[in-house]
């Protein structure tokens, strides 16, 4: 067996290699210390021929020992950040910052040596390689470097458009954001066809430059470019132009009172012109006509008629007071609501420019509502709601098993009140049966409820003959009539009536015997007084009842009503009259009820309180007292508004018949004007006019220079005479201006005329503030408010501070000017930081002082000490702290007193040394649990990723010193050998090492071709996933032969870039790609061509049409037209293209002839011309019914469009005008009188005795609906 020495032993705070179970004679390991202490005895140790080792293992002790400060790289960061002297051990780790990559390594450890394992790393800046070019086109900028976020952009060169990304912005990843685009030529796509019109051109695409030519059919001009030209946009050159008939229309005649517009001497076809009407007057006729390509208007010029009003509706419960039909504009009519309603909306309504009324008719609306009814308990009524109109009914109705008691229904009454008052809902019984003779009801009460019963039983010797047990229904009724009881031989003891009795009174009663009956005051007899007993054993006649004495209902009255509900009352019961408003009862109002079932009064009578009604207002007057109803005797006096006269009584009185004395006047305007006033001199007025209306204002104004002296408006007064005399207009000037002190006023005089100046100066020592020349102003203002003369005062320079300044820095300071102090660092300010200039020529406070700053002393901290003497420090000294023993400072142990007065750093604190640090994690490893301090005896376990080894223990313990058991173990990479070469080819990266997971990829040279696998990937058993590839040539299969042609070189081999060459025989013509070429994926650039021969056939022409172009052959994507002929029309496409396979995209239209359907009827006429269906050229004429006539045009011509020459016209009822009721002249009477008249009617004005007519006697109505007078007066 051969000798090995087993595993030496582990050394605290150290580590071996190599790690192994066992090792061979000759063997060595090597101890290393844990960073931060040295090594004591033999470092290796040799496997000797015995099986021992050569030497005791060594052992590491702690060396104190510190790494200097280490700074970040430019352009990156550091962590942590190590700003003082670092213990052995310590790794920091350096980052880059976007769009940097690092140059060095990535982290560096303080070692035992006292320095770092590796220097700072640079930040280089990220840079992407130099985009791709493409064809026909460049980018910018064109020259390097890129770094991320540099950008470049691509253009296209002339007549080539951009695809893809236009610019492209360099990533952090080294790579661009986007592909490259490319630059692709710029072509036009064929324009649209246009009506009336055809394209001469052939093709569906074409190229920068080329051109396409337009025509217009016979008859129509081309508007717009007729040739245009495909632009390096891709867009043509122009619009598609348009093919307009050579048509006009004359200018049209202006309607009297209105315009049209456009207004110009000849229009073109489809050219429109509007109608409009002055104010006041509306259109009749087409408000637009169209020029049509007849040369005529599509309807005659339309007129303007003189707007009016028709007479508004008459409203419900008022009337409209104005007489009248038809109102002209401006003016109104009133509405006015019966007794007891009230308006609601505009009461006076005024005819407005659109001959609509100002508002919509108003409404008159009662005033009066009645309260909700009280609901009856165990009924209700309907409908249920807060409030009630006038004659609103409510219904009452009761449950089931209640019945009402009062009226069941009740109306809501003009008084507000209800017309009866509510019923109440009693529980539904019935009353005791009646007794029966020779018998008896055995069950006790008067009363019973539905459901109960009641029985009989007879007397010994008697049978009952009926139902014995009777039961009480929802009706009240009983189920059964009472039974009887017979005797065979008596009769039984009748029955004693309720308030009543008889005699004698017996058990039984023998045949022939007689019972008188007698009744209690109050009560009746009702039925036989005596009843005898027959041989039947019945009683000759029923027992009589005695009924209560009670009064039927007395007779309602005419004007009033019986407030008391009930048809039957008893006796002391009254009942109570009420008469309606406006009447006053008459007799007893209360009756009561007495014993003899009489009334004790006959029915009251109600008798009209006679009041007159109030009388109307006259328009543009009034009268007082106003109000609702007047007595009689009562006198109304009426007055006029200004610029009006009383025309009848002034005063009217309510007679004894409740109708006026007279009827009520009219107020009829007077006629008063003013004269024109004087002008004023150097002024005017306006308006100017010969004469003025009450009311009417006159305004003047003065020239300039000049002032109103006066009112500057005066108005026209019912007198006849202006409210003011006429203005003046005086000349403007200005007042002597004031004084000024410590200056004076140099120019004599106390008033100045316009443009006139004065003129200001200061006294010696003062200087003038503001404008020393006024100047007069048109307004009789000055030009400037006077000037002031202010003391000339300055502040001398201010004391510079020592280790300060100020500034501004001058020689002297202007009063209210301000000098900031400010110190240099290190030193603060003491005093004010700003003093201002005052009027003294003092500055307003001292100069301040500059103090040097310092920091007072810092705070003492816990388990630590400050070691530094001292109260207050200057800026730049410092202070050191310490911690006691067993404790470690956290914080800065330095501070120092900055510029500011504060310390540069806060206190520090100390710790207690008792853990264990987080220990570094393994490159390519890592530990857990991974926390910032661990207690004694906490155990780290150590892991490595996939592809890597540890190297040292496992797992480390937390020791007592605070201080882990073992240096930290390393995660060594697993790695494979160099993979093997190949001929044509090569491998990346070509030199190792190759770690687990690390790649070689595999390429061919030039025209060869990979075969196997071109990625191989180191596994974590050391080897490679797969073998190495082979290269081998690229070859194309032989292209396939094609029928009438052949290809050359037609024998292979065909490598990359080998190609062929397609020729067809005879008449055939290639179709495909003539060339081939082998490409790099082994694959023919194309597939092959095809020889072939390829026309249309001769295009078929439509029935009533034409084809164009005709030729005897027709190739592929050849286009011809389709054409109908005049008169004809299709509603198929017009064009057709040869297509590949020979055949057209197209069959010939349709071309039908162009018709025009049957128009429309109209409403009150009828189109006489018979048919559904009328050729071009063909016309239908309309007529009006008798009394209408045509409005438009009667005849309409078919067009060749297949629209008719004009619209439908309407038939328009003839109107003939009427004039309206004339009315009397006050104090006459006209004739004949009727509510219109027809014209050329005639009436004659006449006055009553006592008065003389002034004007015409006679006035005829006119045409024109107008009478052609006025009306006289008498």
């Amino acid at each position: 067996v051969a000798v090995r020495c087993s595993r030496p032993d582990s050394v605290r705070y150290a580590s071996f290699r190599p790690y192994s179970r066992s090792y061979a004679v000759s063997a060595t390991v090597t101890y290393t210390c844990r960073s931060g202490y040295s090594l004591s005895g033999q470092s290796v140790l040799t496997c000797g021929a015995d099986g021992e080792w050569s030497h005791d293992e060594p052992t590491c002790a702690r060396v104190v020992v510190k790494c200097p400060a280490i700074g970040a790289p430019d352009n990156g960061s550091i962590r942590p950040t190590i700003s003082q002297q670092a213990n052995v051990g310590t790794r920091v780790l350096f980052t880059c910052n976007d769009g940097f990559r690092r140059n060095g390594s990535r982290d560096s450890r303080c070692q035992s040596n006292g320095r770092w394992s590796s220097s700072v790393p640079t930040c280089e800046p990220i840079q992407c390689a130099a985009p791709g070019n493409v064809d026909n086109g460049s980018f910018e900028p064109g020259t390097g470097p890129y770094g991320v976020s540099n950008t470049v952009t691509y253009t296209c060169s002339d007549n080539y458009v951009l695809e893809g990304q236009v610019v492209l912005t360099c990533l952090v990843s080294g790579e661009w954001s986007h592909d490259e685009p490319t630059c692709n030529p710029i072509t036009c796509n064929r324009p649209d066809e246009i009506a009336f019109g055809s394209l001469t051109t052939a093709g569906d695409n074409f190229e920068i430059g080329e051109t396409v030519t337009y025509i217009c059919n016979d008859g129509h001009e081309i508007v717009g470019q007729d040739v245009l030209t495909c632009t390096n946009t891709g867009e043509w050159s122009h619009d598609e132009p348009t093919c307009t008939r050579i048509i006009q229309c004359a200018t049209p005649d202006e309607p009297l009172n209105g315009g049209f517009s456009p207004n110009q001497p000849a229009y073109d076809i489809t050219e429109v012109v509007t109608f409009t009407c002055a104010n006041g007057f509306i259109l009749n006729g087409q408000s637009q006509i169209t020029c049509q390509d007849t040369g005529l208007w599509s309807d005659d010029e339309p007129t303007c008629d003189a707007i009016t009003c028709n007479r508004p509706d008459e409203i419900a419960f008022g009337s409209l007071t104005t007489a009248g039909d038809n109102f002209e504009i401006g003016e109104t009519v009133t509405y006015v609501c019966n007794d007891g309603y009230e308006i609601v909306g505009q009461d006076v309504l005024t005819c407005t420019v659109t001959g609509e009324w100002s508002h919509d008719e108003p409404t008159c609306t009662r005033i009066i509502q009645c309260a909700t009814p009280d609901e009856p308990l165990n009924g209700g009524f309907s409908p249920n709601q807060p409030a009630y109109d006038i004659t609103d009914v409510v219904t009452f109705t009761c449950a089931d098993g209640f019945i009402l008691n009062g009226q069941s229904q009740i109306t809501c009454q003009d008084t507000g009140l209800w017309s009866d008052d509510e019923p109440i809902c009693d529980a539904i019984t019935c009353n005791r049966p009646d007794e029966i003779a020779f018998g008896s009801l055995t069950t006790a009460g008067d009363n019973f409820e539905i459901g109960e019963t009641v029985t009989y039983v007879c007397n010994d010797g008697y049978e009952i003959v009926g139902q014995d047990v009777l039961t009480c229904t929802v009706t009240g009724e009983w189920s059964h009539d009472e039974p009887t009881c017979t005797r065979i031989i008596q009769c039984a003891t009748p029955d004693e009536p309720l308030n009543g009795g008889f005699s004698p009174n017996q058990p039984a009663y023998d045949i022939t015997e007689v019972v008188t009956f007698t009744c209690a005051d109050g009560f009746i007899l009702n039925g036989q007084s005596q009843i005898t007993c027959e041989d039947t054993g019945l009683w000759s006649d029923d027992e009589p009842t005695c009924d209560a004495i009670t009064c039927n209902r007395p007779d309602e009255i005419a004007f009033g009503s019986l407030t008391t509900a009930g048809d039957n009352f008893e006796i002391g019961e009254t009942v109570t009259y009420t008469c309606n408003d406006g009447y006053e009862i008459a007799g007893q109002d209360v009756l009561t009820c007495t014993v003899t079932g009489e009334w004790s009064h006959d029915e009251p009578t109600c008798t009209r309180i006679i009041q007159c009604a109030t009388p109307d207002e006259p328009l543009n007057g009034g009268f007082s007292p106003n109000q609702l109803a007047y007595d009689i005797t009562d006198v109304v006096t009426f007055t006029c508004a200004d610029g009006f006269i009383l025309n009848g009584q002034s005063q009217i009185t309510c007679e004894d018949t409740g109708l006026w004395s007279d009827d009520e006047p009219t107020c009829d305007r007077k006629i008063i004007q003013c004269a024109t006033p004087d002008e004023p001199l150097n002024g005017g007025f306006s308006p100017n006019q010969p004469a003025y209306d009450i009311t009417e204002v006159v305004t003047f104004t003065c020239a300039d220079g000049f002032i109103l002296n006066g009112q500057s408006q005066i108005t026209c007064q019912d007198t006849g005479l202006w409210s003011d005399d006429e203005p003046i207009c005086d000349a403007i000037t200005c007042n002597r201006p004031d004084e000024i002190a410590f200056g004076s006023l140099t120019t004599a005089g106390e008033r100045f005329e316009i443009d006139e100046t004065v003129t200001y100066i200061c006294n010696d020592g003062y200087e003038i503030v503001g404008q020393n020349v006024l100047t007069c102003t048109v307004t009789g203002e000055w030009s400037h408010d006077e000037p002031t003369c202010t003391r000339i005062i300055q502040c001398a320079t201010p004391d510079e501070p020592l280790n300060g300044g100020f500034s501004p820095n001058q020689p002297a300071y202007d009063i209210t000017e301000v000098v900031t102090f400010t110190c240099a660092n290190g030193f603060i300010l003491n005093g004010q930081s700003q003093i201002t200039c005052e009027d003294t020529g003092l500055w307003s406070d001292d100069e301040p002082t500059c103090d040097a700053i310092t920091c007072n002393r810092p705070d003492e901290i816990a388990f630590g000490s400050l070691t530094t003497a001292g109260e207050s420090f200057e800026i730049g000294e410092t202070v050191t702290y310490i911690c006691n023993d067993g404790y470690e400072i956290v914080g800065q142990n330095v501070l120092t007193c900055t510029v500011t007065g504060e310390w540069s750093h806060d206190e520090p604190t100390c710790t207690r040394i008792i853990q264990c640090a987080t220990p570094d994690e393994p490159l390519n490893g890592g530990f857990s649990p991974n926390q910032p301090a661990y207690d004694i005896t906490e155990v780290v376990t150590f892991t490595c990723a996939d592809g890597f080894i540890l190297n040292g223990q496992s797992q480390i313990t937390c020791e007592d010193t605070g201080v882990w058991s073992d240096d930290e173990p390393t995660c060594d990479p697993i790695q494979c050998a160099a993979p093997g070469n190949v001929d044509n080819g090569s491998f990346e990266p070509g030199t190792g090492p190759y770690s687990v997971s690390d790649t070689v990829t595999y390429t061919c040279s030039g025209n060869y071709v990979l075969e196997g696998q071109a990625v191989l990937t180191c596994q974590i058993n050391g080897d490679w996933s797969h073998d190495e590839p082979t290269c081998n040539p690229i070859q194309c299969a032989t292209p396939g032969d094609v029928s009438n042609g052949s290809f050359e070189p037609d024998t292979g081999p065909y490598v990359v870039s080998n190609t062929v060459t397609y020729t067809c025989s005879g008449d055939y013509v290639l179709e495909g790609q003539a060339v081939l070429t082998c490409l790099v994926s082994g694959e023919w650039s194309h597939d092959e061509p095809q020889c072939v021969v390829v026309t249309c056939p001769i295009p078929v022409e439509p029935i009533n049409g034409g084809v164009t172009p005709v030729q005897e052959q027709y190739p592929v994507n050849f286009v011809i037209w389709y054409t109908c002929d005049t008169g004809y029309t299709t509603a198929d496409r017009k064009d057709a293209i040869c297509r590949p396979d020979g055949t057209w995209s197209d069959d010939a239209p349709n071309c039908v002839a162009i018709t025009c359907n049957r128009p429309d009827e109209i409403s009150y006429g009828s189109l006489t011309t018979a048919g559904n269906s009328f050729e071009i050229g063909e016309t239908v004429t309309y007529v009006c019914n008798d009394g209408y006539e045509i409005v438009g045009q009667g005849v309409l011509t078919c067009t060749n469009t297949g629209e008719w020459s004009h619209d439908e016209p309407t038939c328009q009822r003839v109107i003939v005008p009427q004039c309206a009721s004339r009315v009397s002249p006050a104090n006459g009477a006209v004739s004949p009188v009727q509510a219109s008249y027809d014209a050329n009617s005639e009436v004659t004005f006449t006055c009553t005795t006592g008065y003389r007519l002034v004007g015409s006697s006679s006035s005829t109505c006119l045409s024109t609906g107008l009478w052609d007078t006025e009306v006289p007066s008498c």
